[in-house]
């Protein structure tokens, strides 16, 4: 196999690789509160995934996502590469390099269809987190809902799934909250943030907000 096809199989996929080999998740220009998996030192450590390349910056190192790989994990990278293969199910014959174009359409209708599946939040612990934040509504909340299990770096929680949308009705951002039962979750990060639209119209989307009514539009 031409390993080029692996490497550009990848990309977009770090998030998942990280978290299956335990290591510390995305945080943009956030340091991660936990130690550097390389050097141990706490606060020093990112993980930026720059063009979806799992790009990571510490005091220690700086590289791509393959290079926090070989430094922390110390395998080949032939044995990397081929449990890479098996855990994004890449089929070596078949490897077509990953076209760079926007995915943002396709996770916006996989969104959809999560949420659509989601139970509303009354009686949910997210309905008492709200509560406890003084926020309550006798009508169902639209544009939230609860997230029975969510995957995190540090193991599953609940979650409450939030949808922005802009004054014409059009789905913007997912804004999701981990819990830990009416409690935010007891992570390094409690909330992320997806965007759902390209940047060329989010940069002139308007009153973009979680709105607590329905809006006279269709989403998507």
């Amino acid at each position: 196999m031409n390993r080029i096809k692996t490497t550009d199989a990848v990309v977009g996929h770090w998030p998942e690789i990280f978290a299956y080999y335990k290591l510390p998740p995305v945080t943009g220009l956030k340091h991660f509160k936990g130690k550097c998996p390389i050097c141990k030192q706490k606060g020093k450590f990112r993980i930026d995934d720059r063009d979806g390349r799992g790009t990571f910056i510490c005091t220690c190192n700086a590289g791509d996502g393959w290079a926090l790989l070989r430094l922390t994990q110390g395998k080949e990278f032939k044995v990397q590469a081929d449990e890479i293969d098996q855990l994004l199910g890449i089929q070596r014959e078949n490897v077509i390099p990953k076209p760079k174009t926007s995915t943002v359409a396709d996770n916006r209708q996989k969104i959809i269809t999560l949420y659509s599946r989601m139970p509303e939040l009354k009686g949910t612990s997210a309905e008492k987190y709200l509560q406890s934040r003084g926020i309550y509504s006798h009508h169902p909340i639209e544009q939230i809902r609860f997230c029975k299990k969510q995957p995190t770096y540090q193991g599953d929680y609940q979650a409450m799934w939030a949808l922005a949308t802009d004054s014409r009705g059009q789905l913007c951002y997912l804004h999701r909250t981990y819990l830990d039962g009416d409690r935010k979750a007891p992570l390094d990060v409690t909330k992320k943030m997806m965007s759902l639209q390209e940047a060329s119209y989010l940069e002139h989307a308007e009153s973009v907000a979680i709105r607590m009514s329905p809006v006279d539009s269709t989403l998507g």
